[in-house]
């Protein structure tokens, strides 16, 4: 085996098989592993989504429309034209221009065509942003056709309640969903103890549920989830503000998370604020100035999640302080007016 060193002035894109030729002698390049693809999409460019799960297709000549599948194929086909389709937690916006519903029925299966929708993206960063694969999908605009617990959620809630004390559940939309996941914990506490297995029945009707609000319905219909969800003895809400923020659009989330945190105190659920609180000191070390107010409404409720970063200790750190500092100034959303130290004169002064 032998090896070159090369050397480019400008970019070079290097694939498995490419011709290489140096002083007339030519050599294919083997052993490069493949990297993951990205689009650049910029505003007015468009795209098509499908249900099929198969690998992007990235257009190879020019005018070519790419294709992006999804892993849930049920989104596809109830999507409709008009519909907004966003990627990437809203760094892309893109609206349904048309629907291609594939082959009809009765078609053989190996000739049959997926369904799939016509985007056009409306919003991005200046000069476009890249599409990537496994980014998130929101539609706030579509009625999703499927339940909150895939077979594989319930086998996770299964486990989740033999080995945990607390488990998060995602796209809760209505308080169907929340009867489903107390249906299914139900029926887990029934098995352990048709087992004999009292502990675990036990465990599954203690288990924490935390229902993660980040949908527009969740939001709308939050009276009738926490109603539903207060059937379960430990229960609470997870404010996802990174998914609320791309449904309900920014400008909604000077008001939103604050709504959900007031109905939840009156109705006694505790609750976990979530999304970007000190992201910056987390992955960087150092904390912005918008992001210390930020975390100190965070506060307000019982619990914080903090993102992933080298630096959560500190974060940790930080929390703490703050919230011993303002549990003498605010309880929750109310201010205790207490006295401020700063502003009394020391001894002898006027």
């Amino acid at each position: 085996m032998c090896g070159a060193l090369c050397e480019a002035r400008q970019n070079v894109y290097v694939a498995e098989g490419s011709l290489l030729e140096h002083n007339w002698v030519k050599v294919r390049a083997h052993g490069i592993a493949p990297t993951e693809q990205r689009l650049r999409l910029r505003e007015g460019d468009r795209l098509w989504l499908s249900e099929s799960p198969e690998p992007a297709a990235w257009p190879t000549a020019p005018g070519e429309i790419p294709q992006l599948g999804c892993t849930l194929p049920e989104a596809v086909r109830a999507i409709t034209v008009g519909d907004r389709v966003l990627f990437d937690g809203g760094v892309i916006a893109a609206r349904v221009i048309a629907r291609d519903d594939g082959t009809q029925d009765g078609a053989q299966a190996e000739s049959a065509s997926p369904v799939r929708v016509l985007l056009e993206v409306t919003r991005t960063k200046v000069g476009g942003a890249n599409l990537a694969a496994f980014k998130g999908i929101n539609l706030p605009d579509t009625e999703l056709p499927v339940t909150s617990l895939t077979p594989e959620d319930r086998e996770t809630l299964e486990f989740a309640a033999r080995h945990a004390d607390i488990a998060n559940v995602s796209f809760i939309r209505n308080p169907s969903d929340v009867d489903n996941v107390l249906a299914a914990l139900r029926g887990i506490a029934e098995r352990a103890l048709a087992a004999g297995d009292e502990a675990a029945a036990r465990r599954a009707h203690g288990l924490g549920v935390v229902l993660k609000i980040e949908t527009i319905p969740a939001y709308e219909a939050l009276p009738e989830i926490m109603l539903a969800g207060m059937q379960h003895q430990n229960f609470g809400l997870m404010i996802a503000r990174g998914d609320l923020a791309v449904e309900l659009g920014f400008e909604r989330m000077a008001e939103v998370p604050g709504l959900i945190l007031a109905a939840a105190e009156a109705a006694h659920v505790p609750t976990i604020m979530a999304t970007q609180v000190l992201e910056s000191l987390a992955k960087d070390g150092l904390p912005t100035r918008a992001e210390i107010t930020d975390a100190a409404f965070a506060l307000r409720a019982e619990a914080v999640m903090l993102n992933k970063g080298p630096h959560i200790p500190t974060a940790i750190e930080l929390l703490t302080r703050m919230s011993q500092k303002l549990g003498r100034s605010q309880r929750k959303n109310r201010m205790l007016m207490r006295k401020i130290n700063s502003w009394v004169p020391a001894s002898g002064e006027n």
